[in-house]
């Protein structure tokens, strides 16, 4: 009866980590870009027996197999800020640190801004990732880095001799993540564009908190491209991706959770008192 209390024990620690996941996921209900995580349990190998029929098994309880994030798409909210984009379909932004030589965070919040010098920044510093284009021809120029948008641009027309500094004055941008920026001067230029990433097993990425993810050796590295290439979902500007929790789900499983909670702490009352019974006999 031990090993039945012992394997009573190892179900409350699992069923703990289940409702710890969905009481957090149940608290991130409006926590943008938030991804909902499942926990999954799985039996522990059983210890052999001899019975009427031969050697057979017993089951020695259960434990936590996996952690996973779902990556159900989170339903987009329009917002006022040219500068939020949300993701339609697969892709993470991809982050740099400033103190960090190369862009290993990635993330589905994109509540961006533009700093002081003109980089677009995420709201713990990090820096967006994509490419810089020429400002004539619209071409990518070299490879993937930090998005800078010029604060100013130098202009001519014919009958000028030297050249006007027109100013920045807003930014649009599109769903291929093409950034177009405007000057004082009527001018329209496309600066630059988001760049997004993909990978084998998104399930597999480590989270950092605050929305955002680091590879792993489960998760695979990293495959970059333009939004709405190589499967990467579409940008929408002025919209934020919200979470993907579903209450009903959660509610459900928090009560399917708690019932075997319950049920394991009876049987463990149960084995108690089998043992006590064992130990008031008299010989």
């Amino acid at each position: 009866m031990i090993s039945g209390i012992d394997s009573s024990l190892s179900a409350l620690d699992s069923l703990t980590r289940k409702a710890e996941s969905t009481a957090n996921n149940v608290a991130n209900v409006n926590t943008p870009g938030y991804k909902a995580s499942r926990v999954t349990l799985q039996d522990v190998g059983g210890s052999a027996i001899a019975t009427a029929s031969g050697a057979d098994q017993l089951g020695r309880g259960v434990t936590v197999s996996n952690v996973a994030r779902s990556q159900d798409q989170g339903g987009l909210e329009a917002t006022p800020r040219p500068t939020d984009f949300g993701i339609s379909g697969q892709g993470y932004f991809v982050l740099r640190e400033p103190a960090a030589g190369a862009a290993d965070l990635y993330s589905r919040v994109g509540n961006f801004q533009y700093d002081q010098e003109g980089y677009l920044i995420s709201p713990g510093g990090a820096l967006v990732q994509g490419w810089q284009l020429e400002a004539t021809s619209g071409e990518r120029q070299g490879s993937i880095g930090d998005i800078r948008i010029p604060q100013t641009m130098m202009t001519t027309s014919p009958d000028q001799e030297e050249g006007t500094t027109a100013h920045l004055q807003g930014v649009a941008t599109d769903g291929r993540g093409v950034i177009t920026a405007s000057y004082s001067d009527g001018l329209e230029v496309q600066v630059a564009q988001v760049a997004l990433a993909t990978f084998n097993n998104p399930e597999g990425l480590r989270s950092d908190g605050g929305g955002i993810f680091r590879p792993s050796t489960t998760s695979g590295p990293a495959s970059t491209g333009a939004p709405g290439t190589a499967g990467l979902g579409g940008l929408l500007p002025n919209a934020l991706e919200g979470s993907n929790v579903d209450l009903t789900r959660e509610l459900t499983t928090m009560l399917i959770t708690q019932a075997g909670f319950k049920a394991n702490v009876k049987m463990i009352q149960a084995g108690d008192e089998m043992i006590g019974s064992l130990l008031d006999i008299k010989t």
